[in-house]
């Protein structure tokens, strides 16, 4: 979401208003298949929907990489429609799978960890992409390039092959989540019984 609006302005030539208007269906897809997700994670549990979020996810960012200076919208769409498909498929999945295995008690606990995380993490993830941006840019010049707009579309490959990395890595850690749907689990809790009575006191 940092490298495409990128590339299509400085790599593609088009307008910041084009480039916004061009997002908005994936943004509206998204926001369906979020909804999606939370309904089918009740039936399905979070390994198989994480699954087809990677597979949605590697697909369309292996379109990316076809995007060039000469692209016409569709294939943009087409990839960025996709990967708004299995991003939300990921994300709430497995989200939900790691609060879910908190006790209710540690819930807030466990949701603030999550946001903090996810701050943090795409903080990180884009200053990454800065730099590899960069790394390819400077790649293309070195070999000779004199086109600005390719030598940017080079370099956000660069950065579309650690998102693809990064969906890699999901796949692996998607093998630790529970297959299918699981009951919750009643954990019994000791009481303090003078704790008890000082309060009811």
């Amino acid at each position: 979401m940092y490298l495409v609006p990128q590339e299509l302005q400085r790599g593609l030539g088009m307008s910041s208003t084009l480039a916004g208007l061009l997002m908005l269906p994936g943004g509206i897809v998204n926001a369906v298949c979020t909804l999606m997700a939370g309904r089918l994670f009740d039936r399905h549990g979070a390994r198989v929907l994480v699954w087809i979020g990677v597979v949605m996810a590697a697909i369309g960012g292996a379109l990316f990489f076809a995007i060039g200076v000469d692209s016409g919208v569709v294939l943009f769409l087409a990839a960025h429609i996709i990967v708004m498909v299995g991003i939300p498929f990921i994300q709430q999945s497995a989200q939900s799978a790691a609060l879910k295995s908190l006790p209710g008690r540690m819930a807030a606990d466990g949701s603030t960890i999550l946001n903090t995380m996810q701050q943090v993490c795409g903080a990180i993830a884009t200053a990454v992409a800065t730099c590899l941006l960069g790394l390819g840019q400077t790649g293309y010049a070195a070999g000779g390039g004199a086109n600005a707009a390719q030598g940017f579309v080079d370099g956000s490959r660069y950065g579309y092959m650690f998102g693809l990395v990064l969906v890699a890595i999901v796949l692996v850690f998607s093998f630790m989540l529970k297959g299918g749907k699981e009951e919750p689990k009643l954990v019994p809790v000791q009481v303090d019984d003078g704790a008890v009575e000082s309060l009811a006191v």
